[in-house]
């Protein structure tokens, strides 16, 4: 899972957003920065947005609708990267770092 984050950081995935939210991410810390909830409602706004203004909205929606998923589970007062549980849940696996990992 390092080799995964320092290849994203090293390339065009490199953003304060992944500094701020990998480690605790994949140290299973899910406590709000941003709820969940408050991440559905903005994207949801965002995607009116592009409507309004006649642009495309797959991205958009694509995350809007991963959101609302992850809240129907039970995760929207956690914070925004517990979007991470619903690929977990789908893939059938958990993405953490080992105990002895320094990152």
């Amino acid at each position: 899972m390092i080799q995964v984050i320092d290849i994203i950081s090293s390339a065009g995935g490199n953003s304060g957003m992944m500094d701020l939210y990998s480690r605790s991410t994949l140290h299973r810390d899910f406590e709000p920065l941003m709820s969940l909830a408050n991440a559905t409602k903005d994207v949801g706004y965002y995607v009116d947005w592009l409507e309004d203004a006649g642009l495309p909205t797959f991205m958009a929606s694509a995350v809007h609708q991963t959101y609302a998923l992850a809240a129907i589970m039970g995760h929207a007062e956690k914070s925004c990267t517990a979007v991470i549980k619903v690929y977990e849940d789908l893939g059938g696996m958990e993405a953490r770092l080992p105990e002895e990992s320094k990152f």
